[in-house]
């Protein structure tokens, strides 16, 4: 049985990789997922849903600020995870075409909330953990 798609199952981490590329023609739907999500829930509950885990340290900086750099997080994440079962980056690309309008809202709360997260992990580590180094 082939793997589908899982919001659950996306694990965003930085910019880039296999099906970048593919999953970049998407970017504005993908900016307006995140604009969306952060429209209704707001900046103070996606702060609550990024930063979860007590063992990493996140900083409330420009990437978590940033839509259009929450959107690229999500565009590798989703990227990394569709390539997993989709290799080819054409279909790959039509493939993630079809399931963004699909998407419910509790799925992209998901999704946004761990685009924030690696986000606001960055910001830590750019911000603070780099001088310390």
């Amino acid at each position: 049985m082939r793997k589908q798609f899982n919001v659950n199952e996306v694990s965003c981490n930085g910019v880039g990789g296999h099906g970048y590329q593919a999953v970049l023609k998407h970017k504005d739907a993908i900016l307006e997922i995140c604009q969306d999500v952060r429209d209704l829930i707001g900046i103070e509950k996606l702060w609550e849903l990024a930063t979860v885990d007590p063992n990493v340290d996140y900083h409330q900086g420009i990437r978590f600020n940033s839509v259009e750099d929450n959107a690229y997080r999500l565009i590798t994440g989703i990227a990394k995870h569709t390539a997993e079962y989709m290799p080819n980056s054409e279909l790959l690309e039509m493939h993630v075409g079809a399931i963004l309008p699909m998407l419910t809202m509790e799925e992209k709360v998901i999704l946004v909330a761990d685009a924030c997260r690696d986000c606001a992990s960055a910001d830590h580590w750019y911000t603070f953990e780099k001088d310390w180094g």
